[in-house]
């Protein structure tokens, strides 16, 4: 993989998302520096009421392609990948 993911990667939608079950990218600049990597943006949302588009809590919780689980709040999701950049 290349460049850094950005919204031009992401599903475009005219109404805000569910994030539940989809793979997410991540915010470059909410990465350290040393994780910024195309790998290390893809997050999979698992749960969380973040995960509901309108909904007060922001928490989205998942993992990583590592299969490191962590939480993050939905302000650092950029959105849902678009098929075409899933990587294999």
């Amino acid at each position: 993989m290349g460049s850094l993911f950005d919204e031009s990667h992401t599903v475009q939608s005219d109404e805000p998302e569910n994030y539940k079950g989809k793979l997410l990218i991540i915010r470059s600049e909410v990465l350290k520096e040393e994780y910024r990597t195309p790998e290390n943006q893809l997050f999979f949302a698992i749960s969380g009421s973040g995960c509901e588009p309108y909904s007060d809590d922001r928490t989205v919780f998942g993992s990583f392609l590592n299969g490191e689980k962590t939480h993050l709040q939905r302000s650092d999701l950029i959105g849902i990948i678009a098929d075409e950049y899933i990587p294999n």
